[in-house]
């Protein structure tokens, strides 16, 4: 499990030069990484909306520094919570999810 995490760590970082802070904070950061399987890193995500905007816009840029890293051809798979297969995977990993709230600020003032 650590050598995927370190494995996540610098692809993050080479992520980082293409995508945006807050882009990177908001979709690229929370992905938890579980499993890894048939040249498929497994990732948990906390809602199927975080999973689709992934899969959607950053899949192939995700897959292509998830394979310079490794150095062989990489996919990634997105999953969440609900999906059964994963769930206990999820929890075995010692990382607290980020919290949306936290990153966003809001546009209007609390009243």
């Amino acid at each position: 499990m650590q050598a995927i995490k370190s494995i996540w760590q610098a692809t993050t970082e080479r992520l980082a030069q293409f995508i945006s802070k807050p882009a990177m904070d908001l979709w690229i950061r929370p992905m938890l990484p579980v499993d890894y399987e048939n040249d498929c890193a497994i990732f948990v995500v906390e809602s199927a909306f975080q999973r689709d905007i992934i899969m959607s816009k950053y899949k192939d840029l995700i897959c292509n520094e998830l394979s310079q890293v490794v150095g062989f051809e990489m996919n990634i798979n997105v999953t969440t919570p609900e999906d059964k297969q994963y769930k206990s995977k999820a929890k075995e990993v010692e990382t607290s999810p980020v919290q949306i709230e936290k990153l966003v600020q809001p546009i209007y003032p609390e009243y």
